[in-house]
């Protein structure tokens, strides 16, 4: 594409914001008649030369129509596929899911299966791997009592997906107030027993070295580690295997390794 007269949108680094720009993207592409238009996302971006650079603002009522259109003209499937790419840790996310539009709305739900085309089989990876860490966090996440009547447990994921887990132990864990601390982006999800859970940026509790326990919490953790040391037979310890069923990144928050990292 060439970069005379060629505008580049820059958008938040979240799913709402990625949507609003792409709906202003298709705004500037039919006023052209031409696709001269990329996006990008975040504040870390190299500007280059002959491009007019413009900031748009997320706007829920635009972001709200890009995601039922995808709904409707593609696949829930599909749509699911975006918000991971959407909330993944990779750079040029925006424009991907921007080029994966323009092929998905011309060709319908079809296209997910059209694995040739690089944009297309771009995201499908990037969509598998922020669910493998999904799942794989859904397991290994441990929870810590903090207070009489309150679990706490810390993550520090590649992608963003504390949005996903909040879904996922609100529903599991609904009559219980809880807090996840996305360590390395400095977010904080808040949960209310029987309520809907509410994202905080840029904040996180103090709680202590590793949380301030209550009542006999810190002895059962401590009983929990002999345990998990106790029962491994020497003969059968596999590091390797270990390893890949359960990634180092992952450990640095889980209970049962405390004692050995």
């Amino acid at each position: 594409m060439d970069n005379f007269n060629k505008k580049v949108l820059v958008c938040e680094d979240s799913f709402e914001g990625i949507l609003s720009c792409i709906y202003d993207a298709w705004v500037v592409m039919n006023q052209n008649g031409k696709d001269n238009v990329a996006i990008v996302c975040g504040e870390n971006y190299n500007m280059e030369l002959f491009m007019e650079y413009v900031q748009v603002e997320k706007n829920r009522e635009k972001s709200f129509k890009v995601a039922e259109s995808i709904k409707r003209k593609m696949s829930f499937h599909i749509y699911n596929d975006i918000y991971r790419t959407a909330v993944s840790d990779v750079s040029d996310k925006a424009d991907l899911i921007f080029r994966y539009l323009q092929h998905g709305f011309r060709m319908g739900r079809r296209v997910s299966e059209c694995l040739a085309i690089p944009e297309i089989m771009e995201v499908t990876k990037i969509s598998k791997n922020v669910l493998r860490e999904y799942d794989h966090l859904r397991g290994f996440l441990r929870f810590g009592q903090i207070t009489e009547n309150v679990l706490s447990a810390e993550i520090e994921p590649k992608n963003d997906i504390l949005d996903m887990l909040g879904n996922h132990f609100s529903d599991r864990l609904s009559s219980e107030n809880f807090i996840i601390k996305d360590m390395g982006r400095k977010k904080t999800l808040v949960h209310k027993q029987y309520c809907d859970y509410y994202i905080i940026n840029n904040m996180l509790p103090d709680t202590g070295d590793n949380g301030v326990m209550s009542g006999n919490e810190g002895y059962y953790e401590e009983l929990w580690k002999v345990f998990f040391e106790t029962i491994a037979i020497d003969s059968r310890k596999n590091y390797e295997l270990q390893r890949n069923n359960l990634p180092l990144r992952f450990r640095k928050y889980m209970t049962e390794f405390d004692k050995f990292n």
